[in-house]
């Protein structure tokens, strides 16, 4: 996850005593208030709840020093050849 610079939030267990469901961000900012709650109906996996900031978001993403990729002109088949490889 570092080398894609996102950050997991998710530091307890949410199936058994393994972390299967992830919050990922690549902003420290962005999310807060993270509680894991007890399965609903007949999951077995906890419920994560948590508070996205957008308003820090948005600022911090109007800064002139941050980075947007431009989709438009991505190479598709090298990302799918990457991803499935």
């Amino acid at each position: 996850m570092n080398s894609y610079s996102l950050t997991q939030f998710v530091k307890q267990s949410t199936h058994d005593n393994n972390i299967l469901d992830l919050v990922l961000s690549t902003s420290n900012k962005i999310i807060s208030n993270i509680d894991i709650l007890p399965p609903t109906g007949t999951s077995d996996h906890n419920v994560i709840v948590f508070d996205i900031n957008l308003v820090n978001s948005i600022n911090e993403y109007n800064s002139s020093d941050h980075t947007f990729l431009d989709w438009s002109h991505a190479d598709y088949d090298m990302i799918s050849m990457d991803l499935f490889c």
